[in-house]
């Protein structure tokens, strides 16, 4: 199984997917981070960046160095573009993107030109799209409409919070004190708090955005407003 991870900038697919990624890993799957913009300290945050990817296991890291906070400057059809040829190179068939009501404009940009490159035509590979909650960027939104995050995914982290926290940690620059929410007791309390609601002492929620079941003789397409789904990764992965 191809699994890409989409992270706006360096850290949010530590912060949103960690350890749903360590689990992809423990199953076998092949995942694949794509960091898409960078800034002034594009140099010691993609080194962190490799450093945590090198621990949670993940195959290849991507680095796409595209402006930060300036995504909304790139014309469209630029930045579809580029998620395009990420999409085509990796061929997935699991894809994370960040939740599109994010407070940082990058993340619904990123998301956008995701969903363009992911849509169900010209024999596209993605079976299954998710969105991830990101520490500090979604629960600091406008908590109502589209804007706020309704997870009916749930992941048992319970076996990769502590390579979470770790790979968390690889980034000295990004990691904060508590009671900021991108610290360690910060990340444990939203993972204890996401697994609770479920029966587990560790997850991570996502929205499902859409689920295509191959059939006898058909393609069923699934969306989140249908459904409310728990995985439990066990000691052998995740099967997403």
């Amino acid at each position: 199984m191809r699994v890409l991870v989409f992270a706006p900038h360096n850290d949010d697919e530590v912060l949103g997917v960690g350890g749903t990624i360590r689990s992809h890993v423990l199953a076998g799957d092949e995942v694949t981070v794509c960091e898409v913009t960078s800034g002034l300290m594009y140099k010691t945050l993609q080194a962190e960046a490799r450093k945590a990817h090198a621990l949670l296991g993940v195959t290849e890291s991507i680095f796409l160095n595209l402006p930060v906070s300036k995504l909304a400057d790139m014309p469209k059809t630029e930045l579809n573009g580029r998620i395009g040829e990420v999409v085509k190179k990796v061929g997935p068939q699991i894809v994370y993107i960040p939740f599109i009501g994010d407070m940082h404009l990058d993340h619904r940009y990123v998301t956008e030109a995701t969903l363009v490159a992911v849509r169900p035509i010209n024999d596209c590979p993605v079976k299954k799209v998710y969105m991830y909650e990101t520490l500090s960027e979604t629960g600091w939104n406008l908590p109502y409409g589209e804007r706020n995050f309704t997870p009916n995914v749930w992941v048992d982290i319970t076996n990769g919070i502590d390579e979470k926290i770790a790979a968390m940690k690889c980034y000295e620059s990004q990691i904060k004190d508590y009671p900021n929410p991108r610290s360690e007791e910060g990340i444990r309390a939203l993972a204890m708090f996401r697994g609770n609601t479920i029966g587990y002492p560790f997850a991570e929620a996502f929205m499902l955005v859409r689920e295509i079941r191959g059939g006898y003789s058909r393609l069923i397409i699934i969306y989140a407003s249908l459904l409310g789904l728990v995985v439990a990764s066990g000691k052998s992965g995740v099967s997403l």
